[in-house]
């Protein structure tokens, strides 16, 4: 079996700015995606943008997320900008533990007949994730929002071969999954891997303006 399903079912642990980390769900996306993260899109992002996105890894659905510094805030900010190799170590654990969570099944698929082109759905992925574990497996809108991104794309896609979609997962013996080591890696191939591995929308911010001020200072 393709160590992305237990990766995706069961996520690691992390530590970061004090915080433990368990799950990166579909809120947490959302909330990073809101908030026009740089870590979501694969930008650069600096100690701010760091402590943010722990603040909202750490929240639940439907709770909003006080981004005003807090004391726990500013020592960790001190404490980083004084030692820059903590803060690297930590930004790219938090990289590789929400990447290792956002890898999807691969699959072997049927071509379309007449070599017809497939439409691509421009909708917010995370929202579509989770209606679909509201819809057809029967979770409240809580669960579905705090279901770890692995595993709702995992069950998502369980699902639509069990309705008679032409998908066969693929397994170890078909992937060529050799663990790449994040220190021997440039930042721009660490960027491109998870620009390429993480799932991306593109989320409506007018309404966040206040927020994204909040997270800024």
């Amino acid at each position: 079996m393709d160590d992305r399903f237990f990766h995706a079912f069961l996520p690691p642990t992390l530590t970061v700015a004090g915080r433990d980390l368990k799950r990166f769900t579909l809120w947490h996306h959302f909330l990073l995606s809101a908030i026009d993260s740089p870590i979501i899109s694969g930008r650069s992002f600096n100690v701010h943008d760091l402590i943010a996105a722990v603040k909202c890894c750490r929240s639940s659905y439907g709770k909003k997320v006080d981004m005003t510094p807090s004391l726990r805030d500013c020592y960790w900010e001190f404490r980083y900008k004084k030692n820059p190799k903590l803060f690297q170590l930590h930004g790219v654990s938090f990289f590789e533990w929400m990447n290792i969570q956002c890898s999807p099944p691969r699959f072997w698929r049927t071509p379309g007949k007449g070599g017809s082109s497939v439409k691509i759905d421009n909708g917010p992925r995370c929202l579509a994730m989770a209606c679909s574990l509201m819809h057809r497996a029967g979770f409240s809108r809580e669960e579905a929002w705090d279901t770890p991104v692995g595993e709702a794309l995992w069950i998502d896609a369980q699902i639509a071969k069990i309705e008679g979609v032409e998908i066969n997962f693929l397994d170890d013996a078909d992937l060529d999954d050799t663990p790449l080591s994040f220190d021997e890696m440039t930042e721009e191939q660490v960027m491109e891997r998870f620009r390429r591995d993480l799932p991306s929308e593109e989320i409506a911010k007018k309404s966040f303006e206040h927020w994204k001020k909040n997270r800024k200072q």
